[in-house]
This record gives structure tokens, C-alpha cells and sequence, in this order.
């Protein structure tokens, strides 16, 4: 079952709205039908304001889908899926907060203490891997940690990421490599970095092969995406290993 900001929930997913008054004014749990796109269904004479998103939010959920008793926040448990724009978020519990047009989400535990549902953010063609993730749609901002993702010719991951709205990432503590691998079994160790459309600008970065450090280090770096005769000795030694590993 799908719904959307502005849509007013029913079904046997939502937790059942006990009134405090005849009136139903004072709810434990308010359905809200305000709306972060400009179509509310408010019919008080209070004036709307005008909404800073370009499309509605949609979202769903396998399990249950609750609210605050303001209506503002909205909590998805299990299978959730935020829809807004080019955004798709999938993972096991996402809460939405209309106020702050933020969104948060995370996996959770299972029976036997697997965490299921980990964060699955995809936007402009591009799939981001996460332990956590938080995004807000007025700025464009975002945080992610333990991110895995595909830049370039190569995958880079980070315990923490942040997003701009221009798309690029500033990365601390993380992994650039042609391995596939969750665990590659080489890569390039960076200390932070930012990655902008065509290239991977590093600080102190190092080679490591099979959790061997190297002593081949530099006290910054650029890559690009693309592997070129210029890419520099990493890409190059890079190359080289991926080689002799397929062969």
C-alpha cells in the first residue's frame, strides 16, 4: 500500500488512532494531512505556505506506518521506500520529518541479530551502500557512513560521507579501488578526499595489498575517474594486480 505526504492513511498497517476527546482533536497518533509539496488539505484560514520541493514525497512500508501526534514526523517500519524526484531510499525503518523536509534511515536487527534492510540511496543513476543515512531535501545535504559506492572505473568506499548539492563528496577514512569486493583485496587507503564529477582529489593516501601497507605513500593525490596513461603509479600498479588476480 502506497501513500503519499498527502494522502490521509487507512488500513490495517496504521496503528488504530484512539481520540482523547469526542471531538478527536487530541489524538495519541495524528494522521497528518499536511503536505511538503503545496497541495495541502488544510481548510483553515490560515494562509499555506508555499513549499521549497519541486515534487511530492511518497512513501511506503511493509509493516507499519505511524505518526506524531503533530503529523509531522512519519515512521516506516519494514520494506520502507521514500519516493521523491530522481531520489528512491530503500532500507528496513526510515523516519521522515515533514518540518525539517529530513529524511533518516537505517537497518535493524533480525531474530537471530543480522542487520537487515541497510540503506540503499539511489539518485542520478548513482547507488550509494550505507550503514546509515540522513538526506534533506530543501538543501540537498547528506551524510552517510559506511558507504559503498561506484565511482568511476572503481569503487570507493568511507566510514563517513558527506554530500553536497553540487554532488560532490567529502570522504574521511576511506578505500578506492578496481576491486568489486566488499573486502578488496587492494586498494588505495585514503585519509580523506573529495570527489567531484572527474576526479578523486586525496590527502595523505597509500597502497595496500591483501591488509599489506606499502610503502608507496604520497602527501596528496589526484585521480580520475577514468583510468588514462596519466592516471599516476596506483592506478597503474592497480591495473597491474587486477591483472595477475583474474589470470
Amino acid at each position: 500500500m502506497a501513500f503519499g505526504l498527502n494522502t490521509v492513511a487507512v488500513g490495517d498497517t496504521i496503528i488504530r488512532i484512539d481520540s482523547l476527546s469526542n471531538k478527536g482533536k487530541d489524538s495519541l497518533l495524528s494522521i497528518g494531512t499536511d503536505s511538503l509539496t503545496n497541495d495541502s488539505s488544510k481548510t483553515d484560514s490560515v494562509k499555506k505556505k508555499k513549499s521549497d520541493l519541486i515534487a511530492p514525497v511518497k512513501y511506503t512500508a511493509r509493516d507499519s506506518i505511524r505518526y506524531s501526534v503533530t503529523g509531522k514526523e512519519v515512521f516506516l517500519y519494514g520494506d520502507a521506500q521514500v519516493l521523491y524526484d530522481d531520489i528512491n531510499l530503500k532500507a528496513e525503518y526510515i523516519k521522515l520529518d515533514q518540518g525539517k523536509y529530513q529524511l533518516y534511515a537505517e537497518g535493524r536487527s533480525d531474530t537471530t541479530g543480522k542487520i537487515i534492510g541497510k540503506p540503499v540511496f539511489k539518485q542520478a543513476g548513482k547507488t550509494y551502500n550505507s550503514e546509515t543515512l540522513s538526506y534533506n531535501f530543501k538543501t540537498k545535504k547528506g551524510k552517510i557512513t559506511e558507504v559503498r559506492t561506484e565511482e568511476g572505473e572503481g569503487y570507493l568506499q568511507g566510514k563517513n560521507i558527506k554530500k553536497t548539492p553540487d554532488d560532490e563528496l567529502f570522504v574521511s577514512n576511506g578505500k578506492y579501488s578496481t576491486c568489486n569486493q566488499e573486502h578488496p583485496h587492494f586498494y588505495i587507503n585514503i585519509n580523506k578526499a573529495k570527489v567531484t564529477k572527474n576526479r578523486i582529489i586525496t590527502g595523505p593516501a597509500y597502497m595496500v595489498i591483501e591488509d599489506v601497507p606499502l610503502p608507496l605513500a604520497v602527501p596528496f593525490g589526484f585521480f580520475p575517474k577514468k583510468a588514462t596513461q596519466t592516471s599516476g603509479i596506483f592506478f597503474l600498479l592497480m591495473e597491474k594486480i587486477e591483472h595477475w588476480a583474474s589470470s
